[in-house]
């Protein structure tokens, strides 16, 4: 999460939200706005949401074979 370059302010929504979990990784853009973020932090954040679902299905795939 250090790569996400998140502020104290940026922290604040996301606990405020309690936006934890699996929670975090059902996010969308459009859910993060409501939450009053910037966009450019929506964008980061509903990437990272991407790449962590992606891989974690890359795994769960795995390990059912």
């Amino acid at each position: 999460l250090k790569d996400l370059m998140l502020d104290d302010n940026d922290l604040k929504i996301i606990r405020k939200q309690k936006i934890a979990s699996y929670a975090f990784l059902q996010i969308n853009k459009e859910k993060l706005y409501t939450y009053e973020m910037l966009g450019g932090l929506v964008l980061v954040l509903a990437d990272f949401t991407k790449k962590v679902k992606k891989k974690k299905l890359k795994y769960t795939r795995h390990i059912e074979l």
